[in-house]
């Protein structure tokens, strides 16, 4: 079985080669990264919240928009 994991900390990486050592499992680094394309990124936050909720956020943004510009008048 093959599982990917990005690895956030070096911490993390020592450990995964302590775990090598006793057998537990292989790491395997690939030799090249992964590129992060703009629309990959935004496909990855698609569907994050609901429709709703993204509605309540941005009539509340809206709302903080108009409350700073009647009180800068």
């Amino acid at each position: 079985m093959t599982i990917t994991y990005e690895i956030l900390n070096d911490q993390v990486l020592v450990i995964l080669r302590q775990l090598e050592q006793l057998k537990l499992l292989r790491v395997k680094q690939e030799e090249k990264p992964i590129a992060t394309t703009p629309l990959k990124t935004k496909r990855r936050w698609a569907g994050s919240i609901s429709k709703e909720d993204g509605k309540l956020f941005l009539q509340h943004v809206e709302n903080m928009r108009n409350e700073r510009d009647r009180t800068l008048d």
